[in-house]
């Protein structure tokens, strides 16, 4: 499988993951919470880190609280390895090291010993 990336710019990213969270609604969903993630790295891509903030505040309030049947790491589910990828780079470019190094560890330790799979076909 051959990866592609888009490189856009953090503003309109931003745009695109508040619209996903609109979208996604205020649940704990595994729509809503990534898309929480997702605009806290672009907010902080952005530089507006209150925005940046609360968005990590949202996306940790909505994993702690997502059902544990889309907690999995598949294609339709959201995991806590995902999850802490995503914080880890919206505290590193807020230069939070700290709670960058704590959510790398935490990504790390769900990595270890995890199968991984190809997306359906």
């Amino acid at each position: 499988m051959t990866r592609c990336r888009i490189a856009a710019s953090p503003k309109a990213v931003a745009g695109l993951a508040e619209r996903a969270r609109h979208v996604a609604g205020h649940r704990p969903t595994a729509a809503a919470t990534p898309a929480a993630a997702v605009a806290a790295r672009a907010y902080a891509l952005n530089h507006p880190s209150e925005q940046a903030r609360a968005a990590l505040a949202a996306a940790d309030a909505l994993m702690g609280q997502l059902p544990e049947g889309e907690r999995s790491d598949t294609w339709l589910t959201y995991g806590e390895q995902k999850h802490h990828v995503h914080l880890n780079h919206a505290f590193t470019t807020l230069a939070d090291t700290r709670r960058a190094n704590e959510s790398q560890q935490r990504a790390l330790v769900r990595m270890e010993g995890a199968a991984v799979t190809s997306p359906p076909t």
